[in-house]
């Protein structure tokens, strides 16, 4: 799952996703035409938006998905009644956020997702904000998406590992020397690094990558999905 697509242009009907992962020393940009990966590395200094329309006409793109910490995204999770509509459910939302946040609304993009419980009249609602003043200054135009890097992690590790299915619900991973999980699409950070967690040293790499890291990162953030 991710978030923060009120910041895209969901009536494009364009045809690229491309994910855009970087560090100190090169920009890695990777999206998928026909069927085929493509993968561009740059090396700094060059401005983003720059290397964006040397390499992609305006008119094929869709989305640019940037994965950004997870630390800078605020969540909460909760279960109610299944009874509210979805002008309701915003309201709760809304009032949520005002009660456990000391910022402003205006000050933040926020984004919300329900979950029906099967055979329970109960939804499990999922809230995510972000502060403006971090996300701004990423956001490179309309198309722009904002995706935790660790939603692109999983999905970058599962594609290099040729699983094609949805991820199951308890898998570990490390990344930065941490491990993780996902239940539930909630985040769970580990206390210690389980044996059975993936990590860098499980994949096989295209032997062209130069950074590893913001290539799975790049790679998963392509891999995005509204």
């Amino acid at each position: 799952m991710s978030f923060f697509t009120l910041l895209s242009n969901k009536k494009s009907s364009i045809l690229l996703k491309v994910g855009i992962a970087e560090n100190n020393e090169y920009y890695c940009l990777v999206h998928f035409q026909d069927g085929q990966e493509h993968v561009i590395w740059q090396k700094k200094p060059i401005d983003l938006e720059v290397l964006i329309k040397q390499h992609f006409q305006s008119s094929v793109l869709s989305h640019l998905i940037r994965p950004i910490p997870y630390q800078y995204i605020w969540r909460k999770h909760y279960v109610t009644a299944n009874t509210h509509s979805q002008t309701a459910q915003h309201k709760q939302v809304l009032q949520m956020i005002k009660q456990e946040l000391p910022i402003p609304l205006e000050e933040m993009y926020f984004d919300f997702t329900t979950t029906e419980i099967p055979n329970q009249n109960v939804k499990r609602v999922s809230i995510y904000a972000l502060r403006k003043a971090f996300a701004d200054p990423l956001i490179i135009n309309k198309q722009t998406v904002l995706d935790c890097e660790l939603h692109c992690w999983q999905r970058g590790i599962h594609s290099l590992l040729n699983n094609e299915q949805q991820p199951p619900k308890m898998f570990n991973y490390v990344y930065q020397n941490k491990a993780f999980t996902f239940k539930e699409n909630e985040l769970l950070l580990c206390p210690e690094i389980p044996e059975d967690a993936i990590s860098l040293e499980n994949l096989c790499l295209p032997s062209e990558v130069i950074h590893p890291e913001i290539y799975v990162l790049a790679l998963g953030a392509a891999l995005w999905h509204s």
